[in-house]
């Protein structure tokens, strides 16, 4: 069972590759038909794919355990939350990497985590032309697994900061292998309320749910 896992995972990890396999792709949303981020459900009994996102050169982690704690439990202010936010996402984007969001059990709010519902947002500006307003997280970044991010130039100009520019001398641009996918340890049966509620959570129909279970058996299945 670890091959298939270690393989299944190494299937979902392809997401920072650039090349279309519909077969593969089709599963967390980079190619254009499909338009949807993975949610990968991980009811394994010790959260495998954390173990195997985390140890991953290719990958970038977002708790959104702790997104959760600093905003329900600590009060920080949202901004702050952002910031903390938007520093894993422009390492990704800059190297690329897959950003995992790791949920946990946890019903982490990213409907209203994001630019748009801060209203205490600093107006900054950008030192260089074309002198935009700086983002920190902008909501697309939750959709078609993080393509948004790459289709515009706006959101690297945007997003990053000078000192993540070597000085300014690089142009400011999102890696062709920039990607991400969601986790969750939570049952498939309640994430509809739980997630998926429009209320609180993710975006309904803007993700593909995919079963590690489902993957491992169906890998079996193909190796026997």
């Amino acid at each position: 069972m670890d091959d298939f896992l270690n393989d299944t995972l190494d299937l979902v990890q392809g997401l920072v590759t650039p090349e279309c396999d519909c077969s593969v792709n089709y599963f967390y949303g980079t190619c254009a038909h499909v338009n949807k981020t993975m949610l990968l459900v991980d009811e394994t009994d010790d959260e495998a794919s954390y173990e195997f996102f985390e140890s991953s050169p290719r990958c970038v982690i977002i708790d959104a355990r702790k997104v959760y704690a600093d905003r329900v439990i600590k009060k920080m202010p949202l901004q702050k939350v952002l910031e903390s936010m938007r520093i894993p996402l422009v390492n990704a984007m800059q190297n690329g990497k897959a950003v995992v969001v790791r949920m946990g059990d946890v019903a982490a709010d990213f409907l209203t985590t994001n630019d748009e519902h801060c209203p205490d947002l600093d107006p900054l500006y950008a030192s260089y032309p074309p002198y935009e307003k700086l983002a920190y997280v902008p909501s697309v970044w939750l959709y078609r697994g993080g393509a948004l991010l790459k289709d515009s130039a706006q959101w690297p100009r945007r997003m990053y900061r000078r000192p993540e520019l070597d000085r300014g001398r690089i142009t400011p641009v999102c890696h062709a292998n920039f990607g991400v996918l969601f986790t969750t340890t939570m049952e498939s049966k309640d994430l509809p309320d739980r997630l998926f509620c429009g209320a609180v959570g993710l975006p309904p129909g803007a993700f593909e749910v995919v079963s590690l279970q489902e993957m491992l058996q169906e890998q079996a299945e193909l190796d026997r």
